[in-house]
């Protein structure tokens, strides 16, 4: 919070799941899900710090971190369907801009869930 330099965006990482049939999965993973949503928006959960630093937002940019998780959803998958692999399974890094103090004050609060669908970004940083 008083950071010198505060976070500039705000980051959330997306997992898909492409079966045997070509047919993609979203996991839902974090809070642009409606299922994954905290009530209040503000409220702090592990994974979502998790997710961060899988996307690269801390240290070390999440490389190391990509690829074991990607594993990981792998492997729930097949454990999941009876031992049937998955095509593909891609993380990808969604971002949007936190609005400055000012822009805040001349317009008033924003919902941070309309922001991303209006203002975000989606980049896939890691297929397995």
């Amino acid at each position: 919070m008083f950071a010198p330099n505060p976070p500039r965006g705000n980051r959330f990482l997306k997992v898909l799941v492409t079966d045997q049939k070509g047919e993609t999965w979203d996991m839902k993973t974090d809070v642009y899900a409606k299922e994954q949503y905290p009530i209040p928006l503000i409220w702090y959960t592990r994974q979502r710090k998790i997710n961060r630093r899988i996307s690269g937002a801390e240290g070390g940019h999440g490389s190391w971190y990509q690829k074991w998780h990607a594993r990981w959803f792998c492997r729930t998958w097949a454990l999941e369907h009876d031992g049937e692999l998955p095509q593909k399974v891609e993380l990808v890094k969604m971002t949007y801009p936190i609005p400055t103090p000012e822009w805040v004050r001349d317009h008033g609060p924003y919902d941070p869930i309309e922001r991303l669908h209006k203002l975000g970004k989606e980049t896939t940083i890691y297929t397995a």
